[in-house]
């Protein structure tokens, strides 16, 4: 699971970024470590940048949306 992670460090109020490539998660958003670095976002390139829906998902979502635009209408 290769994941980009944003920290907020509080002590300085800066903002940095990570890229974490690991195979079991272990940061999730509010973790504190023991600097005390908060994780603001956590970002999974796969699911959230590189994952294309198939095609009858795409056909599927905009026929649902149409019909809620008619039904909206009336």
């Amino acid at each position: 699971m290769k994941t980009i992670v944003i920290w907020h460090n509080t002590k300085k109020n800066t903002y940095y970024w990570k890229y974490v490539s690991n195979i079991i998660p272990r940061y999730t958003t509010g973790y504190v470590n023991s600097y005390g670095h908060k994780v603001i976002l956590v970002i999974d390139l796969y699911k959230d940048i590189l994952h294309k829906p198939t095609f009858k998902k795409k056909v599927l979502s905009r026929l649902i949306g149409f019909l809620q635009h008619i039904y909206n209408k009336l």
